[in-house]
């Protein structure tokens, strides 16, 4: 169990029903114990009044004052009776016993024992038994009264009183659910900022939570805070090493060109396709920087926001070549993505796709199921279908499988198998050029 609400909801509830069911026992069984003292006592006030009626007769049979017992005693089954032994001399009963044999104890002399015994009808007797000396001779009197109504009363109180507690018990679940929910409401908030975060609305995670996750909070809002730094400078600086490498080898190939003649012919070609590889990777960061901007990582992808800004870069950056770049956005289509890759991975499919284009180059962003599918296409010669079956491969490093097509495909596979998503090549239906189809899953996390 992985819930901290979940957790705590049990053990209250399990600490609860424990308090209230020891509460309960111990609240019927101090009643019962009441009932019964309050009984015992009467019982022991009747022991003495027989005691003192109790007599001999010049035989040494028992004798017993009528005065001495309460009338009820000489009730048939009255449910209050008594026996009084004598050895030699036959017991005494009480008349309410009839002729009924009943099984009482007989304590020792100055001992007084109390028993639950079984009455004439089967009902539950309380009895009371001591043993005494009278007159040199040894006595012993047990009286008892029926407490079977006593009992049953015992018995709906706890049954009244169980349900009572239950109730009670409800109540004090559901309170206190309540109480939980509401002290781990800012836990709650904090997870909605994360899901803000994903979606990129938010930068950090409100740090307005209950001290104990407050150090988790604030650490992790920190390594967020060093990981938008970390991309920042690092997309900075792929930007600024491309500017920096551009300048002295546009100087060097401007040497080679005036003074390559000195050189054979086979030395020159080899350096000059060098040279013409160094400047394509050149381009290709300085486009890629120019598409990512300076825009704070972390938000998410807004395509129908984003994707004017990336073709009106693109229209700049191809402004000779005089291409339409258009694009479309189905309602309700949402690329769940990072800004930062979705923009590196429009923008190189976009730029591969403006780079051989004749006249037009398109984006279209839909939904597919439970996926959303982005289309980038052109009208340009595209790729044979054997190169297409290659690139496709697996295993085929895209960088090495189609001139010219290579090196933007292979940045834009990486970035698509970070989110567990899928890329297809193929020829475009309607505008007969280079089509790629890119699949990403509607929740995804970013596989470092």
């Amino acid at each position: 169990m992985r819930s901290l609400k979940a957790r705590l909801g049990l053990g209250l509830a399990l600490s609860l029903i424990t308090l209230f069911a020891l509460q309960w026992f111990a609240v019927t069984h101090y009643m019962r114990s009441l009932v019964e003292g309050y009984a015992s006592s009467r019982l022991s006030h009747d022991m003495d009044n027989i005691l003192a009626g109790v007599s001999f007769a010049p035989d040494g049979s028992l004798e017993i004052r009528r005065e001495s017992v309460d009338p009820i005693y000489q009730r048939p089954f009255s449910g209050h009776y008594y026996l009084i032994h004598a050895e030699p001399s036959e017991p005494l009963r009480s008349r309410s016993l009839w002729d009924t044999q009943l099984d009482f104890s007989r304590p020792q002399q100055g001992k007084v024992e109390l028993a639950h015994v079984k009455g004439p009808s089967g009902q539950t007797l309380l009895s009371m038994s001591g043993g005494f000396v009278k007159s040199g001779r040894s006595v012993v009197i047990t009286v008892a009264e029926d407490i079977s109504s006593i009992e049953s009363q015992i018995g709906r109180f706890r049954a009244r009183y169980a349900v009572g507690s239950l109730i009670a018990l409800l109540v004090v679940i559901v309170l206190q659910t309540l109480i939980v929910k509401a002290g781990l409401s800012p836990l709650a908030r904090a997870k909605d900022d994360l899901g803000r975060l994903e979606r990129g609305e938010t930068d950090s995670i409100t740090e307005n939570i209950p001290t104990e996750a407050l150090p988790l909070v604030r650490e992790i809002n920190r390594l967020l805070g060093a990981l938008r730094e970390r991309l920042r400078r690092s997309r900075e600086s792929s930007g600024n090493m491309a500017h920096a490498l551009k300048t002295p080898l546009s100087a060097l190939q401007q040497i080679l060109e005036s003074e390559g003649a000195e050189m054979g012919d086979g030395t020159r070609k080899r350096i000059e396709s060098y040279f013409a590889a160094i400047m394509e990777r050149m381009e290709r960061e300085l486009s890629r920087a120019r598409l990512a901007g300076g825009n704070a990582p972390g938000r998410m992808f807004d395509a129908e926001a984003d994707l004017p800004d990336i073709v009106e870069t693109l229209e700049r950056i191809y402004r000779e070549k005089n291409i339409a770049v258009t694009w479309s956005v189905e309602p309700g289509a949402v690329v769940h993505m990072d800004r930062e890759d979705a923009l590196e991975l429009v923008g190189v499919l976009m730029d591969n796709a403006c780079k051989w284009a004749v006249k037009r180059a398109n984006i279209g962003v839909r939904k597919s199921g439970g996926s959303v599918l982005l289309v980038v296409e052109d009208d340009g010669p595209g790729l044979p279908e054997e190169d297409i079956a290659k690139i496709a491969r697996r295993g085929v490093r895209l960088d090495e499988s189609a001139t010219g097509h290579g090196l933007g495909l292979s940045i834009a596979s990486d970035i698509v198998e970070s989110y567990a998503g899928a890329m297809e090549f193929g020829r475009s239906q309607r505008l007969k050029g280079f089509e790629v189809r890119v699949n990403i899953p509607k929740a995804t996390h970013v596989r470092s």
